[in-house]
């Protein structure tokens, strides 16, 4: 049987920060669909990370992700409570670029997890020689979602109109 998490060997000692990269019955328990936590002691805020639909999501872009043998998301975790997710919005092939995506729970914000998930998942993709650079989106005014971006080392490209969001702003990060 395949583990629900594996520790990836990435950490960050302020906060003090790991990722655990997510498996399917740890997406089946934040959605609610799993009672237990698939890891002894390890517990959710109460709001949880993330909706049920966000999640599914995620869930959909993991299982994408599982055919090209690679993680495409990781539990942000700090004294044993998930605080929130990163991961990747699409699989990496050959040499490319590779959107990333992160939520943190609404009783963890602020404290800087996102700041730590995003700079760990950049040391991550490093070691993947397939992504050549990292890419993220934030919805034009969201200055908490730039902040973390520009201190994990993207750089704001362009400004632009989607359908669904409005607004917003295109960030990259060269890996080589």
């Amino acid at each position: 049987m395949i583990p629900a998490f594996k520790l990836d060997h990435v950490a960050d000692p302020r906060p003090r920060v790991s990722l655990l990269s997510v498996k399917d019955d740890c997406h089946r328990w934040l959605a609610g669909r799993r009672a237990a936590s698939p890891i002894p002691d390890l517990i959710l805020p109460p709001s949880g990370i993330a909706t049920r639909e966000e999640l599914e999501e995620v869930w959909a872009i993991a299982r994408r992700c599982r055919d090209c043998r690679t993680p495409a998301s990781w539990l942000i975790v700090s004294d044993r409570t998930a605080v929130g997710l990163v991961g990747y919005r699409d699989p990496p092939r050959k040499t490319t670029e590779v959107e990333i995506g992160y939520r943190i729970a609404e009783s963890a914000r602020g404290k800087g997890f996102a700041r730590s998930g995003v700079r760990m998942l950049a040391a991550l993709a490093e070691r993947d020689r397939r992504i050549v650079a990292l890419t993220a989106r934030t919805e034009y005014g969201n200055l908490a979602s730039e902040r973390v971006l520009t201190h994990a080392g993207f750089m704001r490209v362009e400004t632009r109109l989607e359908p669904e969001l409005g607004a917003v702003r295109l960030w990259r990060r060269r890996l080589r």
